[in-house]
């Protein structure tokens, strides 16, 4: 045996025999791997992921596969959304501690919800958060059968950049503010979102 491959063998018994053979590849079954929504704050930092890397795949991962999501107009934005939109309006949700006293919420659909982030992602050169939404309190509690969590998400901010035009560069400071989401688990045991209130100053696109 030549030094070099008694080098090489060396090496791979110093690992553990890790180095492998790339002519008998590891065989069996693939590692598991743990999706992020296993766990409210991973739903969380899913959320967040979608919109750094503008991958609406991520979105739409979140949301359940019946198309029932509703996405609930700030309070301030009330009487605008729902002149705009012709909104459709639901009674206050008691079993919500998060959400304030207001006896309608104005909400847009799954389809509608999409659509918007779509275009969020696509128009968008860059999202980057400069400030992380942090969780700041989870309330879980059943409904029958069904297991569900109230997610309070504080605070906030990401600048927004695109290009107009070949000559102009715009970026916008959003201020994210207060957030509610009521969320349950689908079919394969993991959190997605049902309800999502927003609770910002600022109106959306």
């Amino acid at each position: 045996m030549n030094t070099p491959s008694l080098i090489v063998t060396v090496c791979c018994i110093g690992l553990g025999l890790q180095c492998g053979n790339p002519f008998f590849p590891p065989t069996g079954m693939p590692a598991e791997q743990t999706s992020q929504r296993a766990t409210p704050q991973g739903l969380l930092d899913q959320l967040i992921e979608s919109y750094e890397t503008q991958r609406i795949d991520l979105f739409i991962d979140l949301l359940p596969d019946d198309g029932s999501f509703q996405f609930f107009i700030a309070p301030d934005f009330f009487d605008e959304y729902k002149i705009k939109y012709q909104q459709l309006s639901e009674a206050r949700d008691v079993r919500l501690q998060f959400i304030g006293q207001s006896e309608y919420y104005y909400y847009w659909t799954q389809d509608m919800e999409e659509e918007r982030h779509k275009r969020l992602f696509s128009k968008g050169t860059s999202i980057e958060f400069t400030e992380k939404p942090t969780l700041a309190s989870v309330r879980e509690f059943t409904d029958g059968t069904d297991t569900l969590a109230e997610l309070l998400v504080a605070g906030g901010k990401f600048e927004y950049t695109w290009y107009p035009d070949a000559y102009t560069i715009e970026v916008f400071i959003v201020e994210i503010a207060q957030q509610v989401f009521l969320i349950n688990r689908d079919s394969e045991n993991l959190w997605v979102i049902r309800k999502w209130y927003d609770f910002s100053s600022e109106a959306g696109q």
